[in-house]
């Protein structure tokens, strides 16, 4: 809505307020808001001719600095050049240098000239005030010079107040204490008031000089570390109005070497509560300091405070706790926690100059939640003999156990892609596809065979959902399809693999071949409901590249003995192979129904191969089971079944409306090819056989194996003749035009070896297949 000027309000009778925009009539005041309009227009105005002023003194400023700059080139010229053509610099210089004086005085006094005490901390304090007066005072004058003698004042009287108090002991510590926290209460105030920044960080460095310059080896632990403590409050005081990185450097650099001082001289057993309290109140401190200076003041992340504060509490923690079991485990596990909350919270009112921020915060999570679990598991830990040795055995000791660190890294790996995709971050899902394949190593070198324990399948659960939901995650990412796509493929693998495994391992050969085959079937319906109701088309390719494979792999294996001496999958489980191939064509039928596109022709090919070949192969490895070694029943149970199905599909494929009269080609042309070639090399290998059908004895002709060769080549040419007809097949002319003399030189050789068998079997000699090849027909 548009404002109205005074000029315009004068003419007409209704008016719009400019602040509310509610439109009543012409008056001086608002009735909705009740500001006066002629004040607030001029209030408008005013401030808008400041900000075009304002906008112009960066500008200046910028140019006087692009030509000093250029009088130095390195940064060392550049700081010397501040420093001595800087106004004020020397006053600097002097106020430090007779501020350190002041002290050594105190001291030298004391213990040479037998000084009164009293008197010479009376003096310091009345002369610290007076500064202090002085530099007030002084401020409309010379704002540089009166900040630097009221800086210089507070660090006299902290000093002063530290040694009356511990040294000399003129009031007992506590008053001490006491006149220390309204100190650093009264410093912060004048350094927010006037916005001086040097107050700040003359008087808080002065304070932090305090111990150290004053000779306190009689001062009480609990006192010394409430002093810091003190001062690491004020400094978060300040932080909360004013964003001086310099300040909060100052306190965490001067925190951590005394406190590191401190601990390598007179740190002690009995001083861990007090000294753990300092450290997580010194922790917690400083994380809010950090957080404050970035969000309220939207300043970039400081990186020496967001990675130093944790570094340096996991190293006090280690130092100082080494002697109790679990204490680096915990402490991990609590920053873990205290990050990911602090992220979760921050996340929500994060502006994008501290999305880096939020994004370090998330990592420290990740790290520190990764270092926790292993730990526990690690009583290699427990014998360190220092801290040095602590950090040795914790990072490069192979006795940390590798079920756990997979568990987190697969957590950490989720959670870094669910980040990084919300947000749209390269950094973070590549740190999270790094997990990830971190995750997948250790697994795949680290995981026995026959030796899986309960973690280590928990592990390899947690690596299966977390590469399934980060591949979920990516799958909306273009520029990460293939990772998505190799993310869910090494999901379906661990958790087929697992399964397997598990089923091998903790129940008996007949049970575990059917609950394999069963976990085959149920992960196939898992995948499609998965494809079906989240339209997740890469898991609908997956399920129809990866089902069939895995079926014809586990038929496979029962060719290879296992440490049982029994072949693994063909145990008599014929439900569990009826479930399985029923699922498969079920799913086919429904991914169809639903998206005619959703399915590849050639996976039809590709189900049928398999299915006759499993089928083929279960049926020999039973009858081989049941019928006598030198008989030819499991041979030729081999042929009948090929072909059978090859009559299936010929004679009643126009019958059966799905699959075979839906996909004609992929079945009645193409798809039977190769059964029909395995059918033509099995009769030629069947000519060489003897026939010996015991315990029934050999007839010609009505015999299992002869029976088996004639049904096969029927077959063939009846599907010669179809496609003679048809004239559609992807076998070239020539091909088709010699088939009919191979078929016929088949049928001669057949005919040939049933007359040997017959001569062989009424003549009571031995059967030789070399006398084929020298008969006279």
């Amino acid at each position: 809505m548009k404002a109205c000027t005074m000029d315009e309000i004068r003419k007409e009778e209704t008016m719009t307020c400019p602040k509310c925009g509610l439109k009543q009539p012409k008056s001086e005041e608002c009735i909705r808001c009740r500001i006066i309009i002629k004040r607030f227009l001029d209030n408008a105005a005013k401030q808008k001719t400041e900000i075009g002023t304002q906008s112009e003194q960066p500008q200046q400023e910028a140019q006087v600095h692009r030509k000093t700059s250029s009088m130095t080139d390195s940064n060392i010229f550049r700081w010397a050049f501040n420093l001595f053509s800087k106004k004020g610099a020397m006053f600097h210089i002097g106020i430090l240098i007779f501020s350190v004086g002041v002290i050594f005085m105190i001291h030298y006094g004391t213990v040479h000239i037998k000084m009164n005490a009293e008197m010479g901390f009376g003096a310091i304090l009345i002369g610290s005030l007076s500064f202090m007066g002085i530099g007030w005072f002084l401020t409309r004058y010379g704002r540089i010079y009166a900040l630097i003698m009221q800086g210089a004042a507070i660090a006299l009287l902290f000093a002063c107040i530290f040694a009356a108090a511990e040294r000399y002991g003129i009031f007992p510590p506590v008053v001490g204490f006491i006149a220390m926290l309204i100190l650093c209460i009264l410093s912060g105030l004048l350094a927010v008031l006037q916005n001086a920044r040097i107050i700040a960080v003359i008087g808080i460095g002065g304070a932090f000089l305090a111990p150290l310059l004053c000779p306190a080896a009689n001062a009480e632990t609990l006192f010394l570390l409430g002093f810091y403590l003190v001062l690491t409050t004020g400094i978060l005081w300040i932080s909360w109005f004013r964003s001086w990185r310099e300040l909060n450097i100052l306190g965490f650099v001067f925190t951590v070497i005394v406190g590191y001082t401190w601990g390598r001289i007179e740190y002690s057993p009995e001083f861990f509560p007090h000294f753990e309290v300092f450290i997580i109140a010194f922790f917690l401190l400083y994380s809010g300091i950090t957080v404050r200076y970035a969000f309220i003041h939207t300043r970039p992340a400081d990186m020496l405070l967001i990675l130093g504060v944790p570094l340096c509490f996991i190293f006090f923690q280690g130092a100082v706790g080494r002697h109790i079991p679990y204490m680096m485990a915990a402490s991990c596990a609590l920053l873990s926690v205290f990050y990911s909350v602090l992220t979760f919270l921050l996340n929500r009112r994060a502006l994008p100059e501290n999305r880096q921020m939020v994004l370090l915060y998330f990592a420290l999570a990740m790290i520190f939640g990764n270092i926790a679990l292993p730990l526990v598991f690690s009583p290699v830990l427990k014998s360190s003999e220092n801290i040095t040795d602590w950090f040795r055995k914790a990072f490069f000791s192979p006795e940390i156990h590798i079920s756990a660190t997979i568990l987190l890294c697969s957590c950490e790996a989720f959670f870094l892609i669910f980040a990084g995709s919300r947000i749209r971050n390269s950094f973070l899902l590549g740190c999270g596809i790094a997990f990830h394949s971190i995750s997948a190593l250790l697994l795949a070198r680290f995981s026995s065979f026959y030796q899986v324990d309960f973690l280590t399948g928990i592990a390899g659960f947690a690596s299966f959902l977390s590469s399934a939901l980060s591949s979920y995650l990516l799958k909306q990412n273009s520029e990460k399809r293939l990772v998505s796509a190799v993310l869910l493929l090494w999901s379906i693998l661990v958790w087929l693999t697992t399964g397997y495994i598990t089923m091998i391992m903790n129940l008996p050969v007949e049970f575990a071949n059917t609950g394999v085959l069963l976990i085959l079937a149920a992960a196939a319906w898992g995948m499609y409901a998965l494809s079906h109701r989240l339209s997740w088309e890469m898991m609908g390719s997956m399920l129809n590249v990866l089902y069939g494979p895995a079926l014809l792999i586990f038929a496979l294996s029962g060719l290879i003995p296992d440490k049982y001496g029994s072949a693994l999958p063909f145990a008599p489980s014929p439900f569990a192979w009826l479930v399985a191939v029923i699922s498969w064509y079920h799913i086919l039928y429904l991914r169809e129904k639903h998206c005619a596109s959703a399915v590849n022709p050639i996976v039809h090919r590709l189900a049928l191969w398999i299915i006759t070949f499993g089928l083929c192969l279960e049926l020999h490895k039973v009858v081989k089971i049941s019928a006598p070694a030198e008989s030819v029943w499991a041979f030729s149970v081999v042929g009948a079944c090929l072909g059978l199905i090859c009559t299936l599909i010929l004679f009643g494929g126009s019958k059966i409306s799905w699959p075979f009269a839906a996909h004609p080609r992929e079945y009645e042309e193409n798809g039977i090819i190769p059964l029909l070639v395995c059918a033509w090399i099995w009769i030629l290998s069947g000519c060489i056989s003897d026939g010996n059908s015991h315990p029934v004895s050999y007839i010609p002709l009505i015999n299992p194996l002869e029976i088996s060769q004639f049904l096969c080549l029927i077959v063939i040419f009846r599907w010669k003749r179809r496609m003679m007809d048809v004239g559609k097949t992807f076998l070239p002319s020539y091909v088709i035009e010699k088939l009919p003399n191979a078929l016929y030189g088949t049928a001669l050789i057949c005919i040939t070896s049933v007359i040997a068998r017959c001569v062989a079997g009424f003549v009571k000699i031995d059967f030789y297949n070399t006398r084929l090849f020298y008969s006279p027909v």
